[in-house]
This record gives C-alpha cells, sequence and structure tokens, in this order.
C-alpha cells in the first residue's frame, strides 16, 4: 500500500525539524512545531545570503509577513523582509 509521502526538512528560522507543505510555483510552504505554518518565496532561497540569514533576521522577517498577511491566508516571508 501506497501512503502519502510526508517530507521533513528544517525550519529556515529555527532549524528544527519542520514538515514541507505543497507550495505554489513561487514558494515553499513550512509547518514547524514553533512558528506553525508559513510560506517563504523562492527568492529568497535563491539569493546566495539566504544561507547567512540569522535567526533574528528570520524572525523579524516573520513578524512582517504576519502583519501584512490577509484572513485565511498564510504569511509569506519575501527578499525585502529580510
Amino acid at each position: 500500500m501506497i501512503r502519502d509521502l510526508v517530507v521533513f526538512i528544517l525550519c529556515p528560522i529555527c532549524k528544527s525539524s519542520a514538515q514541507e507543505l505543497p507550495g505554489t510555483a513561487y514558494d515553499t510552504a513550512f509547518r514547524c512545531v514553533i512558528h506553525h505554518d508559513f510560506k517563504v518565496a523562492d527568492a529568497v532561497f535563491g539569493d546566495w545570503r539566504s544561507e547567512k540569514y540569522t535567526r533574528e533576521q528570520w524572525e523579524i522577517a516573520l513578524r512582517k509577513a504576519k502583519q501584512r498577511v490577509k484572513p485565511g491566508q498564510w504569511p509569506v516571508i519575501r527578499k525585502g523582509d529580510l
């Protein structure tokens, strides 16, 4: 029997185990036990600096994304947030 594949990766913010969820063609969705559900625009990961961002920078970026989110949507961290 084939079951749904669940992919676990690291949360880009806290580096704890997170579940990768279906995103769009432009972002990657995460489910983290600490940061809950959020997305990161693929442009962020395409930036060579993405591996050098600190946890504090990621936390601030998530707060910015949460401030502009509309009801029923997930926050999306964009390149300009970091």
